[in-house]
Order: C-alpha cells, then sequence, then structure tokens
C-alpha cells in the first residue's frame, strides 16, 4: 500500500470514529430518554393500578423482572460458594450472569432460593414496560391479497 492510500485510510477511519462516538453520544442520550418516559408511564399505571392499556394498536403492559445482588456484607462469601458450584476461578459475576444464574437455580428448586443462597444474594423487582404492537388483521389481509 502507498503512503497516500494509507493516509487516506487513517483520515477516513479517524472520521468513523468520530460517527461513532457522536452516535453512542446520542444513543446514551436516547436511552436517558426513554427511560424517563418508561419512569413516567410505569408511575401513572401504578398511580391507576392499571397492569396494560391499549392505544393505537399497541399494548402497553406494566412487568416486574426480579433482579438479584450480592448482600455486600457477605460478597466474598457469595463469590467462594458459587466457585464451588460452578464459576471455578471466576473473581467477580456480572450483575446480569448472577441473576439469570440465580433464577435458574431457583427454577430447578421448585421456584424457591436455595438454601446455600440465603443471605447472600438479595432480591428485588425491576419495574418495565412490555409494548407490544398489536394483530392488525386488515393489514394482513391486505398483504396476502398483494394490495
Amino acid at each position: 500500500m502507498d503512503v497516500n492510500k494509507r493516509n487516506e485510510l487513517l483520515e477516513f477511519l479517524v472520521g468513523l470514529r468520530g460517527g461513532k462516538d457522536e452516535l453512542e453520544s446520542r444513543l446514551k442520550a436516547l436511552n436517558a430518554e426513554i427511560d424517563g418516559i418508561e419512569a413516567e408511564i410505569i408511575e401513572d399505571m401504578v398511580a391507576r393500578n392499571d397492569g396494560s392499556f391499549n392505544h393505537n394498536g399497541v399494548t402497553c403492559s406494566l412487568k416486574l423482572t426480579e433482579r438479584y445482588s450480592p448482600v455486600p456484607e457477605t460478597k466474598d462469601k457469595l463469590w467462594a460458594a458459587m466457585k464451588r458450584r460452578k464459576y471455578g476461578d471466576m473473581f467477580s459475576i456480572p450483575a446480569n450472569t448472577l441473576s439469570a444464574e440465580v433464577k435458574r437455580l431457583k427454577s430447578d428448586n421448585g421456584d424457591k432460593l436455595p438454601k446455600w443462597l440465603f443471605g447472600l444474594v438479595k432480591v428485588f423487582e425491576q419495574p418495565g414496560l412490555s409494548i407490544k404492537k398489536g394483530n392488525d388483521i386488515s393489514k394482513k389481509i391486505r398483504k396476502i391479497r398483494g394490495e
């Protein structure tokens, strides 16, 4: 590759990375805006004691996701217990991995937290929204007809 081509590629790469940084910044702002709006809708649904509602063919339902986190005072004991059971030489467990594994362990234990986890993890529910577009049968019929 000649020097001019390499320099062009470098300039292009710098531009791409700048564009990526702008998109990541915009994504962060959009996620914050989404979180704020979802929080407002959740607050209103809770205040109205309303588990779901429909608007323009979209169903919005309140959902609670059960999450788990280590009890700070017993974090070392939790890591040791998890290592003994599956995690080998891991020195930390990402929050989503911990939640997924505890959820699986709970499911395998008759939907009860295994006794060895008592006092090592705390359970909390994270509210969220499930948003589903309705099945507009007329659109499907038009598609089948080729309209």
